[in-house]
């Protein structure tokens, strides 16, 4: 199989899956944290596998997570996702902004 054209070092995209929690393809019975609906990481490596295309991600970087449960994001830079919400920590103190990220 290969891995979709967006799928490199780099790479933002968005998790696409509803799953409540992830299963380690090695122990079935095993669940493990991953990341949820909607959210976006960063991919770090793109492994290809006998069973599929894993993307190892900056967010988990011990564990690879099947290609097709993420989709691309497209035209942002990491710098205007932090503009379009900077302006909501204008006058917030360091402990609430560490707070709220907690």
């Amino acid at each position: 199989m290969n891995a979709p054209a967006w799928a490199k070092r780099g790479a933002r995209c968005a998790c696409a899956s509803r799953v409540r929690s992830w299963t380690s393809n090695e122990d079935r019975a095993r669940k493990i944290v991953g990341p949820a609906h909607g959210q976006v990481v960063t991919i770090l490596d793109v492994h290809h596998l006998p069973h599929g295309v894993y993307l190892e991600l900056a967010e988990w970087p011990t564990v690879g997570f099947n290609a097709l449960a993420f989709r691309p994001v497209v035209g942002r830079t990491l710098a205007q996702d932090v503009a379009t919400f900077k302006h909501h920590l204008a006058g917030l103190t360091v402990r609430e902004v560490q707070h709220v990220g907690s």
